[in-house]
């Protein structure tokens, strides 16, 4: 004779692997598949596995931006420090939507070329239009 816990344990895989059966009828259905045949056979758990999460898409680490990308970036930094003087690094991603990392290669190369201006040091740094903004 079966004790209550074992019924109860029997009563819980049950339902546990009808409902598995349910969605994967219910998928199935939706997607037109024909994985209907596939059984599902995993073992009950206690606890559900945490949903991987997604990254947004991105390059391939180390990998180099194209000239046209890092000019493109020039331009809306050059374009945002001749509208809003004064402004920080923080500011010029903030307003970008990019990463600081994004952004500093092309703000050396407006330096270098005095299309814009600094003043200050580190993060108190501001930016300028320069002669050629």
């Amino acid at each position: 004779m079966q004790t209550t816990e074992q019924i109860i344990e029997n009563l819980k895989a049950s339902i546990e692997a009808d409902i598995r059966q349910k969605i994967l009828t219910s998928l199935t259905a939706d997607l037109g598949s024909p994985a209907a045949e596939v059984a599902v056979k995993a073992k009950p758990s206690a606890k559900a596995a945490p949903a991987a999460k997604t990254k947004p898409a991105k390059s391939k680490p180390g990998a180099k931006r194209t000239p046209e990308e890092i000019g493109k970036t020039m331009s809306d930094v050059r374009s945002f420090v001749k509208v809003h003087p004064g402004s920080n690094a923080e500011a010029i991603k903030k307003h970008l939507g990019v990463e600081l990392n994004v952004i500093t290669l092309p703000i050396q190369k407006l330096l270098k070329t005095r299309t814009i201006t600094s003043k200050g040091e580190k993060r108190a740094t501001r930016y300028y239009p320069g002669k050629g903004a």
